[in-house]
Protein backbone atom coordinates (compact mmCIF):
# COMPACT_ATOMS: atom_id res chain seq x y z
CA UNK A 1 0.00 0.00 0.00
CA UNK A 2 1.40 3.61 -0.69
CA UNK A 3 2.23 5.37 2.11
CA UNK A 4 3.13 9.11 1.38
CA UNK A 5 4.48 9.78 4.38
CA UNK A 6 6.95 7.32 4.00
CA UNK A 7 7.77 8.28 0.40
CA UNK A 8 8.45 12.28 1.66
CA UNK A 9 10.33 11.14 4.14
CA UNK A 10 12.53 8.53 1.24
CA UNK A 11 12.64 11.68 -0.78
CA UNK A 12 13.55 14.09 2.23
CA UNK A 13 16.27 11.37 2.99
CA UNK A 14 17.63 10.93 -0.73
CA UNK A 15 17.64 15.08 -0.62
CA UNK A 16 19.81 15.04 1.94
CA UNK A 17 22.15 12.81 -0.06
CA UNK A 18 22.30 15.11 -2.57
CA UNK A 19 23.60 17.69 -0.07
CA UNK A 20 25.70 15.10 0.98
CA UNK A 21 27.63 14.78 -2.36
CA UNK A 22 27.50 18.36 -2.95
CA UNK A 23 28.88 18.99 -0.40
CA UNK A 24 31.65 16.21 -0.72
CA UNK A 25 32.05 17.76 -4.74
CA UNK A 26 32.55 21.68 -3.12
CA UNK A 27 35.50 20.26 -0.82
CA UNK A 28 37.36 17.95 -4.02
CA UNK A 29 36.86 21.03 -6.10
CA UNK A 30 37.79 23.93 -4.11
CA UNK A 31 39.65 23.04 -1.23
CA UNK A 32 41.85 25.81 -0.15
CA UNK A 33 44.32 26.32 -2.01
CA UNK A 34 42.84 26.86 -4.97
CA UNK A 35 40.16 25.11 -7.00
CA UNK A 36 41.29 22.63 -8.88
CA UNK A 37 39.25 19.93 -11.66
CA UNK A 38 39.15 16.55 -10.37
CA UNK A 39 37.22 13.61 -12.26
CA UNK A 40 35.98 12.64 -8.42
CA UNK A 41 34.26 16.11 -8.46
CA UNK A 42 32.65 15.57 -11.65
CA UNK A 43 31.05 12.61 -10.31
CA UNK A 44 30.20 13.89 -6.89
CA UNK A 45 28.88 16.36 -9.01
CA UNK A 46 26.96 13.92 -10.99
CA UNK A 47 25.66 12.04 -8.22
CA UNK A 48 24.50 15.08 -6.09
CA UNK A 49 22.33 16.36 -9.31
CA UNK A 50 20.94 12.88 -9.99
CA UNK A 51 20.00 12.54 -5.93
CA UNK A 52 18.53 15.90 -6.26
CA UNK A 53 16.25 14.90 -9.14
CA UNK A 54 15.02 11.59 -7.75
CA UNK A 55 14.48 12.79 -4.33
CA UNK A 56 12.38 16.00 -5.85
CA UNK A 57 10.91 13.70 -8.32
CA UNK A 58 9.75 11.22 -4.68
CA UNK A 59 8.66 14.11 -2.76
CA UNK A 60 6.60 16.25 -5.24
CA UNK A 61 4.96 12.73 -5.67
CA UNK A 62 4.13 12.20 -2.65
CA UNK A 63 2.67 15.68 -1.25
CA UNK A 64 0.41 15.41 -4.72
CA UNK A 65 -1.07 11.80 -3.27
CA UNK A 66 -5.06 12.71 -2.63
CA UNK A 67 -5.56 11.06 0.69
CA UNK A 68 -8.05 12.07 3.39
CA UNK A 69 -6.02 15.09 5.35
CA UNK A 70 -6.74 14.81 9.12
CA UNK A 71 -6.97 18.48 9.28
CA UNK A 72 -6.69 21.83 6.89
CA UNK A 73 -2.62 22.24 6.16
CA UNK A 74 -1.28 25.50 7.62
CA UNK A 75 -1.21 26.90 3.98
CA UNK A 76 -2.15 25.16 0.82
CA UNK A 77 1.07 24.35 -1.14
CA UNK A 78 -0.16 26.27 -3.95
CA UNK A 79 0.75 29.33 -1.82
CA UNK A 80 3.81 28.60 -0.35
CA UNK A 81 5.04 27.60 -4.23
CA UNK A 82 3.79 31.12 -5.44
CA UNK A 83 5.27 32.95 -2.11
CA UNK A 84 8.78 31.04 -3.34
CA UNK A 85 8.49 32.42 -6.44
CA UNK A 86 7.79 35.56 -4.96
CA UNK A 87 10.19 35.60 -2.74
CA UNK A 88 13.20 34.48 -5.07
CA UNK A 89 12.34 37.55 -8.03
CA UNK A 90 12.54 40.15 -4.98
CA UNK A 91 15.86 38.51 -3.61
CA UNK A 92 17.38 37.94 -7.32
CA UNK A 93 16.49 41.82 -7.37
CA UNK A 94 17.78 42.54 -3.75
CA UNK A 95 20.85 41.18 -4.03
CA UNK A 96 21.98 42.34 -7.24
CA UNK A 97 20.76 46.06 -6.88
CA UNK A 98 21.55 46.59 -3.76
CA UNK A 99 24.36 43.49 -2.69
CA UNK A 100 26.24 43.48 -5.94
CA UNK A 101 26.02 39.79 -5.94
CA UNK A 102 26.37 38.40 -9.31
CA UNK A 103 23.76 36.06 -10.11
CA UNK A 104 24.02 32.51 -9.37
CA UNK A 105 22.06 29.09 -9.52
CA UNK A 106 22.49 29.56 -5.40
CA UNK A 107 19.77 31.73 -5.11
CA UNK A 108 17.23 29.59 -6.78
CA UNK A 109 18.52 26.42 -5.02
CA UNK A 110 17.93 27.63 -1.71
CA UNK A 111 14.33 29.06 -2.04
CA UNK A 112 13.70 26.00 -4.31
CA UNK A 113 14.74 23.70 -1.28
CA UNK A 114 12.93 25.77 0.92
CA UNK A 115 9.91 25.96 -0.77
CA UNK A 116 10.05 22.15 -0.64
CA UNK A 117 10.79 21.44 2.95
CA UNK A 118 7.94 23.85 3.98
CA UNK A 119 5.11 21.88 1.60
CA UNK A 120 6.61 19.23 3.40
CA UNK A 121 6.11 20.30 7.02
CA UNK A 122 2.51 21.35 5.85
CA UNK A 123 2.01 17.91 4.33
CA UNK A 124 2.95 16.31 7.78
CA UNK A 125 0.75 18.52 9.72
CA UNK A 126 -2.29 18.02 7.21
CA UNK A 127 -1.93 14.46 8.26
CA UNK A 128 -1.85 14.34 11.55
CA UNK A 129 1.92 13.26 11.46
CA UNK A 130 3.10 16.82 13.77
CA UNK A 131 1.40 19.35 15.86
CA UNK A 132 1.01 22.77 15.16
CA UNK A 133 3.72 24.10 18.13
CA UNK A 134 6.58 20.82 15.81
CA UNK A 135 5.09 22.83 12.39
CA UNK A 136 6.25 25.75 13.51
CA UNK A 137 9.25 24.72 15.31
CA UNK A 138 10.46 23.32 12.03
CA UNK A 139 9.39 25.97 9.51
CA UNK A 140 11.27 28.23 12.19
CA UNK A 141 14.78 26.20 11.69
CA UNK A 142 13.81 26.10 8.11
CA UNK A 143 13.91 29.68 7.81
CA UNK A 144 16.70 30.13 9.80
CA UNK A 145 18.36 27.88 7.74
CA UNK A 146 17.34 30.07 4.73
CA UNK A 147 18.58 33.18 6.32
CA UNK A 148 22.11 31.42 6.93
CA UNK A 149 22.15 30.51 3.55
CA UNK A 150 21.36 33.96 2.05
CA UNK A 151 23.80 35.16 4.44
CA UNK A 152 25.93 33.51 3.12
CA UNK A 153 25.49 33.58 -0.68
CA UNK A 154 25.55 37.74 -0.30
CA UNK A 155 28.91 37.36 1.42
CA UNK A 156 30.65 34.71 -0.66
CA UNK A 157 32.21 37.08 -4.01
CA UNK A 158 33.33 39.49 -1.45
CA UNK A 159 35.57 37.14 1.25
CA UNK A 160 39.23 36.17 0.41
CA UNK A 161 39.50 32.63 -0.83
CA UNK A 162 39.66 30.31 2.27
CA UNK A 163 36.77 32.10 3.73
CA UNK A 164 34.76 31.49 0.83
CA UNK A 165 35.63 28.23 0.77
CA UNK A 166 33.86 27.73 4.40
CA UNK A 167 31.21 30.20 3.39
CA UNK A 168 30.19 28.09 0.30
CA UNK A 169 29.85 24.66 2.87
CA UNK A 170 28.07 26.61 5.55
CA UNK A 171 24.16 26.36 3.58
CA UNK A 172 25.06 22.62 2.37
CA UNK A 173 25.51 21.95 6.19
CA UNK A 174 22.36 23.81 7.49
CA UNK A 175 20.64 22.17 4.66
CA UNK A 176 21.66 18.24 5.27
CA UNK A 177 21.19 19.26 9.14
CA UNK A 178 17.45 20.58 8.59
CA UNK A 179 16.49 17.48 6.44
CA UNK A 180 17.69 15.09 9.04
CA UNK A 181 15.88 16.79 11.94
CA UNK A 182 12.43 16.79 9.86
CA UNK A 183 13.11 13.88 8.66
CA UNK A 184 14.27 12.61 12.51
CA UNK A 185 11.03 14.38 13.65
CA UNK A 186 8.88 12.92 10.70
CA UNK A 187 9.56 9.14 11.48
CA UNK A 188 7.44 8.27 14.40
CA UNK A 189 4.92 8.66 11.76
CA UNK A 190 6.05 5.80 9.25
Amino acid sequence: MNNPVRDLWTGNWIMALCGCFYLAWWIVVFKPPKPRNSPAGWVLLALAFLAGIVGVYIMIKSLMTPIQEIRPGMISSFKIMITGAVIYALLLILTVRFFHRQVTSELLIIIAWAVLEFCAVNFLYRYDNINIITALLLAGIIFMAVLGGLICYILYYRLPYTESFIDGCIPLILAVLTIALINITAARAI
